[in-house]
């Protein structure tokens, strides 16, 4: 029915345009408002001779022709029940290429066009073209249960496409099949195709990835069961809040949460005639407050408690154990070459992957008397590197710089023999006893 190619002009058996909108004009024919009679379309002239029931592929040619590897397998030994199936096996990973491509028939076009269009615009390694473009007729075969010989049932409308790329190695190809007419994820889903069989990838188009993430009815699942009642796990975390509240200042201080937010935790209010009255719940509010504020220290948070030194966390955030811990796996780290070793992160007031782990280690390590410089993404002076270094100052007391010159802290005299290590002239200005070591 279609047959195309982007990569040659001319191919075996010719190029079909077929039904395609791709260079039609889409304008509105206004000047048939000036006639009584609309023109009569074209009558379509019948070819002198049927088509071709079927046509040689661009890339057997590109194999005879030496300019990809053969990759082809005998099919003729494989039975239809040895062929992995997506619907009946859980994908595992790595996945077998058979998954990978049945996935790919099957997942969202939207999902898969996103990500196959942030590899053509460089996200990724692929830049595709493409080597043919095919919509066809495939017959559907059955088994018939008596005879056990197979028959068709009918046709069904498929699409495949055929991307090539080159790279160090050579040309490689990508390919990508769906039911129906779709060339669009046809196009994307092969340039994924090549993305996750390359052995170094950008995160977003490897194969683990892709295949969860462009996943119909998994992810759309996921997504709109966010809408179903969360009562019981919002309530507990507003109920934390309360007590952590409580601890810090106080058994009247929760009671500042507004009304609202609790009804929006989900919990359950009273009947309307076991509310206190009005009035009365006024005279209980201000006896509340009056307490608050002949208690000592009892009061709410507000905004200043969050510069204010901390009270009733441990020294450096950490407990002394977690310290303890960190300081002994580090050893353990440099004693032992090549040695991994695990270790479970500590929670912490910044979101994993914003230096958790050099906050960490930072803080099992950091003396009130020491000074701190924070570094982040190679400046001093960004949100994140000033809110570390702010945290670091109110959990420790020890001091901070921003300096970068390193003037006000110089380096020790290099030991014995350290010139002469790095090949220098022990005799060479700057290299004698008691010179600073070069920076």
């Amino acid at each position: 029915m279609r047959r195309i190619s982007a990569a040659f002009k001319d191919i075996p058996g010719g190029q079909i345009l077929g039904p395609s909108l791709d260079y039609s004009h889409r304008l509105l024919r206004l000047d048939v408002l000036d006639y009584d009679a609309p023109e009569a379309a074209e009558p379509v002239r019948r070819a002198d001779k049927p088509a071709e029931r079927a046509y040689p592929l661009v890339a057997d040619w590109q194999r005879g022709q030496g300019v990809i590897a053969d990759t082809r397998v005998d099919e003729s030994h494989i039975a239809a029940a040895e062929i992995p199936d997506v619907t009946r096996d859980p994908v595992m990973m790595p996945a077998p290429r058979a998954h990978r491509l049945q996935s790919l028939a099957r997942a969202d076009t939207g999902g898969v066009l996103a990500l196959g269009y942030a590899s053509m615009r460089g996200y990724g390694f692929v830049h595709p073209t493409v080597n043919e473009l095919r919509l066809v007729h495939a017959e559907v075969q059955v088994t018939h249960p008596v005879t056990g010989e197979p028959f068709s049932i009918g046709r069904v409308r498929v699409s495949q496409a055929e991307v090539v790329t080159n790279d160090k190695s050579g040309f490689k190809i990508g390919f990508t099949a769906a039911m129906g007419w779709n060339e669009i994820k046809l196009i994307a889903g092969a340039t994924l195709d090549l993305e996750m069989s390359r052995a170094e990838t950008h995160p977003a188009l490897n194969e683990d990835f892709v295949l969860y993430h462009t996943e119909p009815i998994e992810s759309s699942g996921f997504c709109i069961h966010f809408k179903l009642p969360h009562y019981v796990t919002f309530s507990s975390s507003m109920d934390n809040v309360r007590k952590v509240i409580s601890a810090m200042y106080g058994p009247d201080a929760a009671d500042t949460i507004p009304a609202d937010a609790a009804s929006a935790s989900g919990k359950r209010q009273p009947p309307a005639s076991r509310r206190r009255p009005a009035a009365q719940a006024n005279r209980a509010r201000r006896r509340s407050a009056s307490r608050r504020k002949s208690a000592k220290g009892s009061r709410s948070m507000s905004l200043q408690d969050l510069v204010n030194p901390p009270s009733g966390y441990s020294y450096a955030f950490l407990d002394g154990f977690g310290r303890r811990e960190l300081r002994r796996r580090m050893l353990k780290a440099i004693a032992i070459p090549g040695y991994q070793v695990p270790y479970a992160s500590r929670e912490l007031p910044i979101a994993r992957g914003w230096g958790t782990g050099g906050l960490q280690v930072t803080l099992s390590l950091v003396g009130p008397d020491d000074t701190i410089k924070v570094i982040d993404q190679g400046a001093d002076d960004s949100v994140n590197a000033a809110n570390l270094r702010r945290f670091i100052q109110r959990m420790s007391g020890a001091q901070t710089t921003t300096d970068t010159t390193g003037d006000d802290h110089p380096e020790p005299p290099p030991y014995p023999g350290r010139a002469a290590e790095r090949g220098a002239d022990p005799g060479a200005p700057g290299t004698g006893p008691g010179a600073a070591a070069p920076r």
